[in-house]
């Protein structure tokens, strides 16, 4: 996606990979979708993730 992203007129090789592509919307509303599936998944039991946050 970051190809096609790259290539559109909203791309801009100058940024950092994922700083881009939080920058266009459309990237954004995608990834955030996501990311909402992938945490109700864990949540779910049916998917293994985790985080450990060290202060």
């Amino acid at each position: 996606m970051y190809r096609i992203w790259l290539s559109s007129p909203q791309g801009n090789p100058n940024l950092k990979r994922w700083v881009g592509m939080y920058e266009d919307p459309r990237i954004a509303s995608y990834l955030a979708q996501c990311v909402d599936r992938c945490v109700s998944d864990v949540a779910a039991g049916t998917r293994g993730g985790g985080v450990d946050c060290a202060e």
